[in-house]
């Protein structure tokens, strides 16, 4: 919309420019002009003068395309083995992405949330229930629909049931894990349903066998579940999450046998692209048959988390403008090694590959003139490995801020090595739009990668530029690839 309002205002200011100039030269010179003369003056020198902008953009569109194919097309330099550990690895190997789920403030599902970035309603309204020190509220990306009520609450039921430690929770933990055990669940029931599909022939050649039978004979899928959680909970809080979501699996009769339940390491990173990395290119911990769950959930929506923003000068306010949001979300993928999913005929609406991560030389906050050009480098070195074109990329879904350093290095990006797409309609910023979603937006913006990969058909870049130094991006491929 934006792009076609700009176009329109550039066309009515070129014929108004003109008309005005042409009658002023008619009024000076006090001659009446033919009616030859009038659409000349007044049609086809309008439409003269536009194409000739229209060809001059379009040379030096194709100049910089030419320079930057002739860049992609240079030998990737080797990576820092320090920074970039599976980078070269990780460009070479692809896996299915079997379903997703993703709950923000715009939407409770990855089709919605996209729906609302490209038509430009995802907008953050001021929330009148919290305030900066001097009393005005602020912008975040609440969601409405979510009250926690604390007396019929059911993981602080559970809690308390048992031999559990008493553990103290902030209205900002029991919304994040009641976002995070909603993700799960969605995504159970994906993988169940991927399961007995997987089963059902098996099923039906062992008609005659008992249940005791077939549990020998059949091979089922087992479950890796990790977890991100916030970065301010203790080790016990990320605890008693585990086991609660550990119950949420087994509810669903999902097999305890083929559930596994971990914590991920905190890390200052918040991307998950070189965990998947690790996980699926060392293939340490991935038996045959095996299905990854990454899970990432957040809530910043409560007095104590503003507060600790407002302390450590990071909250968005009128003094403050490009400050942190306060937001809440989550985000689940469920993956699969690419070679499993096609040897047990599961389908797969798309492929994700070229992950690969780079740290910054200078954090974003010091290089004000966007030298560094880790993000466009690991792009070119993703791009020019897996024979991509840059006419294939025909979006970037990104985890950017409202930080302007982070909007000029995705801009860069674009300007160099997609001059064809519309900044504005093409390039969605996740952060900018939902607000701080702590690790949820790394993982976020795989499962919008996701979601228009498959419907559009077309390839998608998905790039994490909101830590100051860790760069990382991956490729989502639609199945026709």
């Amino acid at each position: 919309m934006r792009q076609w309002i700009s176009r329109s205002f550039l066309i009515g200011g070129v014929f108004l420019l003109v008309w005005l100039v042409v009658i002023y030269s008619w009024r000076t010179s006090n001659r009446l002009p033919s009616n030859i003369e009038v659409g000349a003056y007044f049609l086809g020198f309008p439409l003269l003068v536009l194409g000739t902008l229209w060809v001059g953009k379009k040379v030096l569109q194709t100049s910089r395309a030419a320079s930057v194919g002739q860049a992609s097309n240079e030998p990737a330099k080797p990576a820092d083995n320090s920074n970039n550990a599976p980078c070269n690895e990780a460009i070479a190997h692809e896996f299915a992405v079997l379903a997703t789920s993703l709950k923000t403030c715009h939407g409770m599902t990855s089709a919605e949330v996209l729906d609302k970035l490209k038509s430009g309603e995802a907008r953050l309204e001021l929330d009148e229930s919290l305030v900066d020190d001097d009393g005005f509220p602020i912008p975040t990306g609440r969601i409405a629909s979510l009250t926690v009520d604390e007396s019929s609450n059911e993981f602080l039921t559970w809690q308390r049931s048992g031999k559990k430690p008493e553990i103290q929770w902030l209205t900002e933990d029991l919304r994040a894990i009641f976002l995070g055990g909603e993700s799960l669940r969605e995504i159970l029931d994906e993988a169940l349903a991927i399961s007995q599909g997987h089963l059902q022939p098996s099923l039906q050649e062992q008609q005659g066998n008992s249940q005791g039978q077939l549990k020998n004979i059949l091979d089922p899928i087992t479950l890796e579940i990790f977890l991100r959680v916030p970065e301010r909970w203790s080790n016990l809080q990320s605890i008693a999450c585990s086991e609660w979501y550990r119950k949420i699996a087994l509810d669903t009769t999902w097999p305890s046998e083929n559930l596994r339940i971990q914590v991920l390491k905190k890390s200052p990173v918040q991307t998950q692209f070189e965990f998947l990395s690790n996980q699926f290119i060392e293939q340490q911990n991935l038996q045959k048959n095996s299905a990854i769950v990454v899970l990432a959930f957040e809530s910043m929506i409560g007095d104590e988390s503003v507060d600790s923003m407002q302390q450590a000068g990071v909250l968005v306010n009128g003094k403050n403008p490009t400050g942190k949001v306060p937001s809440e979300g989550a985000a689940a993928l469920l993956v699969m090694k690419k070679l499993d999913a096609m040897s047990m005929g599961l389908k797969a609406e798309a492929y994700v590959n070229g992950v690969s991560q780079k740290r910054r030389e200078q954090s974003i906050t010091q290089d004000r003139r966007g030298k560094d050009g880790a993000l466009r480098e690991l792009t070119v070195q993703a791009m020019s490995t897996l024979s991509v074109s840059k006419e294939a990329i025909q979006s970037v879904i990104s985890d950017t801020g409202n930080q302007i350093n982070q909007t000029l290095e995705l801009v860069a990006l674009g300007t160099n090595l997609f001059p064809e797409l519309d900044l504005a309609e093409d390039f969605f910023k996740l952060t900018e739009a939902c607000g701080d979603l702590g690790g949820v937006a790394s993982l976020a913006t795989l499962a919008l990668g996701f979601e228009q990969a498959r419907n559009g058909a077309s390839c998608v870049l998905c790039a994490c530029n909101l830590d100051e130094h860790q760069r990382s991006i991956a490729l989502i491929f639609p199945v026709q690839r």
